[in-house]
């Protein structure tokens, strides 16, 4: 385990727990992560579990936890802040559902785009006829059972298919992200509520935060295939308004080993980068205490993709080569709200050059390292050899005022980059978040795929039909992967090939559900019976 060397403060901490968090994993492509029902992002409480390029439970972890940080002031100018770091299961800042109503929602639903599609064609003729996968026969929808009594706008978003206002799987009504006004069906989506915790801790913003991460399947090492997204909803429960309202990125960016870390942030794209210092993952190539470590040293960002990048900070881990004490860990709400606007802990102001620290200097800046390490005329954290630490990162959006009853929502994307050589690979990550920002501004038209982009069953031959084993694939479409489900529409077996022209299913007797994908993210569904 990575020793965290933080204080975390409990404030008014009462005898009162929470109920254990729930949890759910996400692995739609190369990265495998996890999310908890009281916001906490990427670790199990003790290891980091952001694993990319995933293969097996001990691959390479790229980041070690994640969450959100949020805060404002009220008008006595008393700051109301949320900042999670590594709190324990039973002692969050968050906690599961939402502000003032009684409803049981301490989970993480996990949708996945066979389940919503299968769903799509049962419904087309009128009825369905195949069980309904329990994360979307129970999803959160407006007039859903639990939560019946909740205004629809406080609730989760779905595709009304009926036009009634009201969730019901049963007439073919499904679970979405919305992007830009849109609905979007991504391979695999997590889903969860929560709030700031007031019973254990005092002057939190009251919120209602609608928390998704989904990702979609692409090429084997293209972005997309190694991007996870997210987007937070955020709904104002105060009474009156927060003024200079921040919300945060918190990222513990740890590439294998996490002493040898730099980051920087490219301003024009609203993105933090974070690279290795050299090229060798360690200290003098070891880590102790390192989970795990790369061959390569890779990089990741994490880009801001509807909301401009007002600040990027970060702090030092204060039992790493001794850094400044103002540049270390905030202990108090103050100076975690500081650090968002970029105010170390002794009230010095974020500066141009060096490590961002110099109180004896006027260059005030929003932006820490925003150079290209790859230019020795950059501000960067190579360019001005800042020692090695253990940095951790605030990604920033600031608002003048976050009214009553408003709503934020703020979508970002995580890409990771394999680098054979040390920052040779910089302008991809560039690359990369272009390529991700422009998907996300088409509302990944590209990519995904609804009931309109489904095949007709006269494009295809699946034959033998009953088979003994071996299924094989005719059409003019060119398939590249399937997934084959029992009729409870659980994954019993999926794969990927090229040109793809037959399956085998070693699978017993039975009926089955097949899905064929293209490229262009077009699916054809149909039934297959096994007869050995």
């Amino acid at each position: 385990m990575k020793s965290l060397n933080t204080t975390l403060l409990l404030l008014s901490f009462s005898t009162c727990m929470l109920a254990q968090t729930n949890t759910a994993v996400i692995n739609a492509n190369n990265i495998r992560t996890m999310m908890h029902s009281t916001g906490q992002l990427f670790w199990d409480f003790q290891d980091a579990q952001f694993l990319v390029p995933f293969t097996d439970p001990n691959s390479p972890a790229a980041i070690f936890a994640g969450g959100l940080w949020m805060g404002g002031l009220a008008p006595d100018g008393d700051i109301k802040i949320a900042s999670t770091t590594y709190e324990s299961r039973t002692e969050s800042v968050y906690e599961p559902g939402l502000r003032d109503a009684a409803a049981d929602l301490n989970k993480v639903w996990k949708i996945t785009k066979e389940d919503v599609l299968a769903l799509i064609e049962d419904a087309a003729d009128g009825s369905i006829d195949n069980p309904i996968p329990a994360d979307i026969l129970d999803w959160p929808g407006a007039g859903a059972e639990g939560v019946e009594n909740i205004d629809a706008a406080r609730l989760a978003n779905f595709v009304d298919t009926d036009g009634d206002g009201l969730y019901n799987p049963q007439v073919g009504d499904y679970p979405a992200v919305i992007v830009n006004g849109e609905a979007v069906i991504p391979d695999e989506m997590l889903y969860t509520i929560f709030q700031p915790n007031d019973v254990n801790f005092v002057n939190v913003p009251s919120v209602d935060v609608h928390s998704s991460m989904y990702a979609f399947r692409g090429e084997s090492d293209d972005a997309l295939s190694n991007s996870l997204f997210l987007q937070q909803r955020i709904i104002s429960r105060e009474v009156e308004d927060l003024n200079t309202f921040r919300f945060s990125y918190f990222i513990d960016a740890d590439l294998g080993c996490h002493t040898d870390d730099y980051v920087g942030c490219d301003i024009a794209r609203n993105a933090m980068i974070t690279y290795n210092a050299d090229d060798a993952d360690g200290n003098n190539g070891g880590c102790a205490g390192a989970i795990t470590t790369y061959d390569d040293p890779p990089m990741i960002s994490l880009t801001l993709l509807n909301q401009p990048m007002t600040h990027f900070t970060y702090y030092n881990n204060a039992g790493i080569n001794n850094p400044e004490p103002p540049t270390t860990d905030p202990q108090l709400p103050q100076e975690e709200y500081a650090i968002m606007g970029g105010v170390w802990r002794d009230g010095s102001q974020l500066t141009s050059g060096g490590n961002g620290y110099d109180p004896a200097s006027m260059d005030f800046v929003r932006h820490a390292f925003p150079g290209n390490p790859n230019n020795a005329n950059e501000w960067s954290m190579i360019s001005e050899n800042v020692p090695l630490n253990d940095p951790r990162t605030l990604t920033t959006h600031q608002i003048q005022t976050l009214s009553p009853g408003q709503t934020l929502t703020f979508d970002a994307v995580i890409n990771f980059v394999n680098c054979p050589g040390y920052l040779t690979d910089y302008d991809k990550v560039l690359d990369n978040i272009d390529e991700l920002q422009q998907l996300y501004d088409d509302r990944f038209e590209r990519i995904t795929a609804t009931k309109e982009s489904s095949i007709q069953s006269e494009d295809v031959q699946l034959y033998p039909n009953p088979s003994t084993g071996k299924i094989y694939v005719k059409s003019q479409h060119q398939f590249e992967s399937y997934s084959i489900k029992n009729l409870n529409g659980s994954v019993l077996l999926r794969g990927y090939e090229k040109a793809l022209r037959e399956i085998d299913v070693p699978l017993g007797n039975g009926i089955y559900l097949i899905e064929l994908n293209t490229e262009q993210g077009q699916q054809y569904f149909d039934k297959m019976i096994i007869q050995n």
